[in-house]
């Protein structure tokens, strides 16, 4: 039964945008539609009629008012577990959509819930697609740095939490704590201060004086003591102790974001591994408060010197992890050991040379945009302190003058690295002192005899602060506000952070980030929400899809609303969010149930009789299929065939991508595999995120030239061998950046990868829990658990333990394998059972004692047309079966059956123990089943039917396809489209090749209806098919987007 929804959204604001946007020069012209109330009574068959709609604008007489037919009003068919546990994991996010929403007078809307989801994507796509409004701009922030050295100085320069002055700040860092050299977890950095004296507890209650300050946590190091980071940031293990650990002491003490200070990654020997792990790590902490709900920053300290970038930050991606990163605009020239210099001039001097040219301020963050980072992630760092040097001549006083070392020790910091403001400006009250002026470096310095310092003041500050507002950037770090003239002995107190504030003009946020006002009502830019929507949408994509591609086609009915601005639509929008992650659904949930085939690129090769061609492969019998194999190149580290003679001169490739000219609804997915001694080119491409980069790039290029709809990873196995430890983190990298790249690029192609049951391969090779996370679907091999590497026969894919299973052996069976990924925290329905249609054969050591477990001296004889010792497909199998000799035994608790004659014996598989496979896979709720390969299945029917072990597979579990529709129906274009250029075109749907999934052809056509209309302001522009519409011979149900567009009309 078709459930119907009650939605409540905002009369009184739907009315009041109305009549905002009523205007003929309203600049963002958007289709409207007008809400009916409903109330309790039903809908009216066919279409309403113009008299009966009730007018919530009517005093605005020239609304217009547009009609959208619900075309497809679809029902549901999730569990409320399912529905419920994507709730769950998202219950932050869910409740300040929910709690975002004013309680105004309501208007009832019945519609059914596909329906809802439908409208939501339009109204998001147009929101996206429309622009954001003028209050969405990024905020500038000031950020103060406190460091908990600071109020060990001497008592009269002691600083103390309360003397930070919060009304100048918008964000305080509290500098430094660090991390455990033997738990690798988040530790303090004085415990003295911090806990005894209760730092962390006095800087957390800062925010009882003023609410909307932001606080956050530096986690740092240098040089010698990087050791405990270094060690920490090179596994994944020991980095997700240090995040779990940090996200506990962020709720304790109630800071809002974390930096890290590692400085720097990647100096030293055998450490060029850091810049890569300093990447994961800053991605596993942000994606880590994502999935956790919380909105907490992730910012990283980065470098001016190209050296130190070179050798330690990959800048782009650093940049698209991190929320912010905070440029070092000082120590420029630490490395100056033999001329005296100001360490953060603006631009290039005339003495500048070689390493030192573009060592300046402006240089690197013109270093940093042009490598891909947005200005507004980009926080300068400013220094409130000076380098002092000893000159070598008195007489000799410029900027580069020769030096013999550091200066003299100032009298509260205590040391020759740095001198403080207060300092300094104290050090000029006496006698002796010239201040002069770096013209081109806009930065002060000051000399005295044979001491010469370089520093900050007023005036150089605020150019920096001038330069960073013009630019763009996101802010300023006064870095640390402690040594700032803060006691004023100098004149006026924080002369230096009150002239960066003054000249950069920070932006104070509300105490809710995200929440801005706009006249009476609450108001959230579409960027925001967009981002919030998306991050719902990324977390939770095997729910979503599933959603989707569950629901059933039901009796249309007719909706009208009034869409007067963006806010109004964001409403409606967050409400019907609301009611579908929350509200009930129908029983019938189940997804749908995959059967893959895997077609080899050697069985071409066999013997002309059984050599097995992509002609062969019964398509009609599989959702899925697997061309099983490409690699990897051993010198550029990118997807190369392995079998270039069938793939590239016999069109392999080619030939398997049109398939689905015959199957549209088939999906096709390339492997991508190594095992044993052959994975040298695998697994140097994955120890490397440069190097993933360059393989993952080539694999989108395969996979958009042939048409394939995902990628499995088949690498047999990680951790095999000596200093093969890292392979476990880098298997679970590779497939993570796989699928992101994926979703990042608009495709909805899946990455699987192949998992095993043994024990031991698990451990030295698979982050269990996190790669069922970041794969689609893990493909677990249901076979060779046992094999002729053992010193007994047996079945290679037993059901159930035996009463000899001891050891290793012991649950080393299908249903101990399933159950112990399944207890390890991988969903049953991302799980795909992967069943051999081939035998494992043995040499008897004695000819009479042939029952399972029975001695051998090695494997049995070699295939007659696989060529193999080490198995011997079915169809060999059968064939064998029929000569005179052999006797069929079937292991009882296994569940497989076993021949033997002579010193033979084989292991294999029949109808009735793929059939016991199937059944259990089925009421396991696995995802799938894998018929591995289907090259050696009886494919000719030379011992009866033809697959009889696919058809008994497929029989069993009953496989679904997901349902496509016609390319014909995603490509869109308007019909000005050979009209100016200047009205812009849009961009075929859904053809971001290899016919992605329903779902994302569904949205991008959605979007580009959206994009149309925001630019053709008249839906009759945006309603055209390309191509002639298909015959009803073809298609008998109209198109999704055929019926969006003539809705708007």
């Amino acid at each position: 039964m078709t459930q119907i929804v009650k939605i409540v959204v905002h009369e009184s604001q739907i009315a009041r945008n109305t009549q905002k946007g009523s205007s003929s020069q309203r600049s963002d012209p958007l289709p409207r539609l007008l809400l009916v109330s409903c109330g309790k009574k039903r809908l009216p068959k066919g279409p309403i009629k113009r008299s009966s709609e009730p007018s919530i604008a009517a005093s605005n007489s020239n609304t217009e008012f547009k009609r959208l037919t619900a075309f497809t009003s679809l029902t549901t068919t999730a569990t409320t577990a399912n529905i419920m546990e994507l709730h769950e994991q998202n219950e932050a996010q869910q409740q300040w959509l929910i709690s975002s929403v004013k309680p105004v007078k309501p208007v009832c809307v019945c519609i059914s819930r596909w329906t809802l989801w439908q409208l939501c994507i339009v109204v998001i796509g147009v929101l996206l697609l429309g622009g954001t409004s003028t209050s969405g701009s990024s905020q500038r922030r000031l950020v103060c740095y406190f460091t908990n050295w600071s109020p060990n100085r001497p008592a009269e320069f002691a600083y103390a939490i309360e003397d930070i002055p919060l009304d100048l700040c918008t964000h305080v860092t509290y500098y430094a704590a660090g991390v455990d050299a033997q738990n690798y977890e988040l530790k303090t950095g004085n415990a003295g201060y911090d806990i005894l004296q209760d730092g962390f507890k006095k800087f957390g209650d800062l925010k009882r004086t003023k609410p909307n300050l932001r606080l956050s946590l530096t986690v740092a190091c240098e040089e010698s003591a990087c050791g405990p980071f270094q060690m920490m940031a090179s596994s994944l293990i020991r980095r997700q102790k240090f995040i779990t650990s940090t996200m506990q002491f962020m709720k304790r003490y109630g800071f809002d974001g974390i930096e890290i200070g590692w400085i720097w990654p990647g100096e030293g020997p055998e450490r060029s591994a850091d810049k890569d792990n300093l990447y994961h790590l800053i991605n596993e902490l942000k994606r880590s408060f994502k999935e956790a709900g919380f909105g907490w920053e992730v910012a990283v300290f980065v470098p001016m010197k190209r050296s130190k970038i070179e050798q330690g930050f990959h800048q782009q991606l650093i940049c698209q992890a991190a929320d912010y990163v905070h440029l070092t605009g000082y120590e420029i020239r630490e490395d100056c050991k033999t001329f005296a210099d100001v360490h953060s001039p603006m631009n290039n001097r005339a003495f500048d040379q070689g390493e030192f040219l573009d060592a300046n301020v402006k240089g690197g963050v013109q270093h940093w945009i042009a490598a891909g980072c947005p200005a507004e992630k980009i926080v300068l760092e400013v220094a409130m302190y000076g380098r002092s040097y000893t000159l070598a001549n008195e007489t000799d006083h410029e900027v580069g003058a020769p030096i013999t070392g550091p200066g003299d020790r100032g009298q509260y910091t205590g040391t020759s690295k740095y001198k403080a403001y207060f300092e300094i400006c104290t050090d000029f009250k006496s006698p002796g002192w010239t201040v002069d002026w770096d013209v081109q470096g806009m930065c002060p310095y000051a000399y005295n005899g044979n001491q010469w310092v370089g520093f900050e003041n007023e005036n150089s500050v605020t150019e920096k602060a001038v330069y960073a507002a013009t630019t763009g950037l996101a802010g300023l770090y006064a870095y640390p506000i402690d040594v700032d003239d803060y006691k004023g002995v100098c004149g006026k107190k924080y002369p230096l952070l009150n002239a960066l504030r003054d000249a950069y003009q920070p932006s104070i946020e509300s105490a809710v980030s995200v929440v801005e006002e706009e006249d009476d009502s609450t108001s959230l830019t579409t960027t925001k929400i967009g981002n919030i929507i998306m991050e719902l949408h990324e977390q939770n994509e095997a729910q979503q899809q599933w959603l989707i591609s569950s629901v059933k086609p039901v009796k249309p009915v007719y909706v009208r609303t009034a869409i007067a601005s963006r806010w109004s639509l964001w409403r409606l929008c967050v409400v019907v969010i609301g009611v579908l992650l929350l509200g009930g659904t129908s029983a019938s949930s189940s997804r749908r149930r995959r059967l893959v085939c895997y077609f080899t690129n050697w069985s071409p090769n066999r013997p002309a009789e059984f050599a097995y061609g992509i002609d062969d492969i019964p398509a009609e019998l599989c959702t899925h299929v697997t061309y099983y194999t490409a690699g990897v190149d051993a010198q550029n580290y990118e997807l190369k065939t392995d079998n270039a003679r069938y793939d590239i001169l016999q069109d392999g490739f080619k030939k398997f991508a049109n398939l689905k000219r015959t199957q549209p609804d088939l999906r096709l997915s390339l492997a991508v595999a190594c095992e044993g001694a052959a994975c040298g080119p695998f697994e140097m491409m994955a120890s490397s995120l440069i190097r993933r980069q360059k393989f993952i790039t080539s694999a989108m290029q395969f996979m958009q030239r042939y048409g394939f709809d995902g990628i499995e990873i088949g690498w047999i196995w990680p951790g095999e061998g000596p200093e093969r430890s890292a392979d476990k983190d880098n298997l679970y990298h590779l497939i993570n950046e796989l699928k992101r790249s994926f979703k990042e690029a608009g495709h909805g192609w899946e990455v699987a990868v192949f998992v095993p049951m043994k024990r031991n391969k698990i451990e030295q090779g698979f982050h269990q829990q996190l790669i069922c996370q970041a794969a689609d679907y893990v493909h677990l091999t249901g076979y060779d658990i046992r094999g002729n590497w053992n010193t007994f026969a047996d079945v290679h894919s037993p059901m159930n333990n035996r009463a000899f299973d001891q050891g290793e052996f012991l649950d080393a069976n299908v249903k101990g394998g399933v159950q112990h990924w399944i207890a390890a925290g991988c969903p049953a329905e991302k799980i795909v059972l992967e069943v051999a249609m081939y035998g494992r054969s043995y040499t008897l050591a004695n000819e009479t004692d042939h029952d399972l477990a029975a001695p051998v001296t090695g494997p049995g004889q070699n295939g007659q047309y696989t060529g193999s010792s080490n198995y011997k497909a079915y169809f060999e199998i059968c064939n064998e079966l029929k000569n005179p000799g052999w006797t069929i035994d079937w292991d009882v608790q296994g569940m497989c059956p076993y021949a033997y004659n002579g010193d033979q014996w084989v292991g294999f598989e029949n109808e009735n123990s793929v059939t016991e496979k199937a059944v259990y896979a089925a009421t396991a709720g696995l995802a799938g089943l894998y018929a591995y390969p289907i090259d050696v299945d009886d494919y000719k029917g030379v011992c009866g039917k033809k697959y009889p072990l696919l058809n008994a597979l497929r029989d069993a579990y009953k496989p679904e396809r997901a349902p496509v529709i016609g390319e014909e129906d995603f490509i869109l274009q308007h019909k000005g489209k050979e009209s100016s250029s200047s009205s812009g075109e849009a961009d075929d749907c859904g053809s971001g090749g290899g016919g992605g999934h329903l779902k994302n052809r569904f949205l991008a056509c959605v979007c580009a209806v959206a994009w149309c209309l925001h630019h053709h302001h008249n839906a009759a522009n945006c309603h055209h098919v390309k191509g002639d519409p298909p015959s009803s011979a073809r298609r008998t149900k109209p198109s999704p987007v055929a019926h969006l567009s003539r809705s708007l009309k």
